[in-house]
């Protein structure tokens, strides 16, 4: 795809954005009115005039996917992200070529908060964008991003996997980050020293890993007050900080059992006592 050249101006506090069409270019007149329709996607407008075919929209958001790299994220802030990056091109089913999507990390705009993205078109008639184009742009994105926790679930390298299979497709990609974000149930922000938690009315277990000594205690805790069954790996740390831990908690009537990671059949035995 070649590299479109836009020219931005400062009016009224916005950032306008201009793409002159050259001579042999044919702007896509039906795809105007899709636009509005769309939450991801800045409104433009198209003006012919004087011998000089514009398309011009104009930006009041100011934090881009650029500037997102340089931030520490979160897994939560990483799997929405994508999430988001996923409906952008989605947007073909709705009619909308993905060609027209500027990929320019400098003119995809994030919300820092809740990582809704949204994008600028150029609706000017090329070549449909290649397959392999779409899973180099999330490989691309994944190795600019910089993640503020230990991976302990490995789950970068699941993304990963998943964009650099031969059947490679956004619904695949998208099935795995709504799993992952149903699982970590809760909706937890942080602010400052301050972690601010949102829970759901009531937590289901997973097999989470500790990454620390008190991350890894307060995920033993949700763990007794999840429904289900909440598997703990990694703990090492919470055997090294907190002495007698399990024989502790089993004092208090908890159904806790330390096992050998990986030994299904312990896990089983254990499921069946307790059930």
């Amino acid at each position: 795809m070649k590299k479109l050249e836009l020219s931005v101006t400062k009016e009224n506090g916005c950032d306008v954005i201009r793409y002159e069409l050259l001579g042999n270019e044919e702007y896509d007149e039906r795809i105007a009115d899709k636009v509005n329709q769309l939450a991801n996607v800045i409104p433009f407008q198209f003006d012919n005039k004087d011998g000089k075919r514009i398309i011009t929209t104009y930006v009041r958001e100011t934090y881009t996917l650029e500037m997102l790299f340089s931030k520490q994220l979160q897994k939560r802030e990483v799997l929405c992200l994508l999430g988001e990056l996923i409906s952008v091109f989605d947007m073909g089913t709705q009619g909308i070529p993905v060609s027209y999507v500027v990929k320019d990390y400098n003119y995809i705009y994030v919300n820092e908060e809740s990582m809704k993205v949204k994008c600028i078109l150029v609706p000017v008639k090329q070549d449909a964008i290649a397959l392999s184009e779409i899973p180099e742009f999330f490989r691309n994105v994944i190795s600019r991003m910089s993640f503020d926790e230990i991976d302990m679930d490995n789950y970068v390298a699941k993304l990963l996997t998943i964009i650099n299979t031969k059947d490679f497709s956004t619904l695949k990609l998208k099935t795995y980050i709504d799993d992952e974000l149903a699982k970590m149930g809760a909706d937890i922000q942080v602010e400052g020293n301050t972690a601010v938690v949102k829970g759901p009315k009531e937590l289901t277990g997973a097999t989470v890993s500790a990454p620390d000594l008190r991350a890894g205690a307060a995920l033993v805790m949700a763990g007794l007050a999840a429904e289900g069954y909440t598997i703990v790996e990694q703990i090492e740390y919470i055997e090294r900080g907190y002495e007698d831990f399990e024989k502790k908690l089993k004092g208090l009537g908890a159904s806790i059992t330390i096992t050998t990671q990986g030994d299904d059949r312990a896990v089983k035995k254990f499921k069946m006592k307790t059930a």
